[in-house]
């Protein structure tokens, strides 16, 4: 169905633009709400009101947000299902975007939940109390509204096209992405049947050892999605390499080292099975307080120690956890 348009008032406020958009779609009170709330986040206009009875919304604001509004409605204002061809992006200035993003393979809202978090926590950046990029959701049509620069509206359609995919199936090649700003995006798509719980103990490997705040997990596509600078994503995909593998791999596995810093060096010590978790905590707080190493990791249930220092400072604690035969 079409959308009608009736502007009330162009000028009725110096500077501000008031228009009634009338819906084709029908919505309950919830829907409505949440159409309006989106406007709002993202187009900044000033007021909008709703009359569910009539199917109508009234906007105000300055010429460019309701033009913005006006545009974003039409995008929502479809049957779920589509259609949704071509890219469905306004322009509002030289570095200022908004673009729907609509998925396909979303089957719950938690689901749905994740795949935003992981989005809007790779593309934002926080300042003055204030956001670099706005994420909002419409979930009637499962879509994705964002709205930022360029780097940051390209970004969340290259995380959206990768995580909306059917269960079991991995995104397009490649699962990187080189960002203008120089740094990397990356999804990790895990091969072994990680829980929830594993996934996010490989979040937070990777959080503490290579230095990365923008990774999240979006458990229902088994995949962990981060953004850092090339050595830190480099880090990050031997951690998972790690710990995503069917038990312990070949030792010289076991080392990395950072380009930038040759005496900046990881290494994952494996501790006996026999003992128990309380144990391995004591030994590896033994072996990093000895060595002096103050970024480590330990999975109990893996068996698995990270540990992160200079080479001498590796070189001490794998002594040390050589006592209790670590291997």
């Amino acid at each position: 169905m079409r959308l009608a348009v009736l502007v009330l008032a162009a000028t009725s406020v110096a500077g501000q633009t008031t228009r009634v958009l009338h819906l084709s779609q029908d919505r309950n009170k919830y829907q409505w709400e949440e159409l309006t709330r989106d406007l709002r986040d993202i187009t900044e206009v000033e007021r909008v009101s709703s009359d569910p009875t009539l199917g109508a919304l009234s906007i105000a604001g300055s010429a460019d947000a309701v033009a913005a509004a006006d545009w974003m409605v039409r995008q929502l204002d479809l049957p779920p299902g589509g259609p949704f061809v071509g890219v469905h992006e306004y322009q509002l200035a030289a570095d200022d975007a908004i673009r729907v993003l609509y998925l396909n393979h979303c089957g719950s809202m938690e689901s749905m939940q994740f795949t935003v978090t992981a989005i809007h926590g790779l593309i934002s950046s926080r300042h003055d109390n204030t956001y670099t990029a706005h994420t909002n959701v419409y979930n009637p049509l499962n879509a994705i509204i964002v709205r930022g620069g360029r780097l940051e509206v390209d970004l969340a359609a290259w995380l959206a096209d990768q995580l909306d995919q059917p269960s079991g199936v991995r995104g397009p090649e490649p699962h990187e992405s080189q960002l203008s700003d120089g740094t990397v995006a990356r999804v990790f798509w895990l091969t072994q049947s990680q829980t929830p719980q594993q996934m996010e103990s490989i979040l937070i490997a990777i959080r503490s050892i290579a230095d990365t705040q923008k990774v999240f997990t979006v458990p229902d596509k088994r995949a962990i999605t981060m953004r850092n600078i090339p050595e830190r994503a480099a880090l990050a995909a031997w951690i998972v390499s790690i710990l995503d593998a069917d038990g312990p791999q070949h030792e010289t596995r076991y080392r990395f080292v950072l380009p930038n810093d040759p005496d900046d060096t990881v290494r994952v010590f494996y501790l006996a099975k026999s003992l128990t978790d309380d144990e391995q905590t004591k030994i590896a707080q033994r072996a990093r307080t000895s060595a002096g190493i103050g970024r480590w990791w330990l999975d109990p249930k893996l068996g698995a120690l990270i540990l992160r220092g200079a080479e001498a400072q590796i070189a001490a604690a794998q002594r040390e956890l050589e006592k209790t035969k670590a291997r």
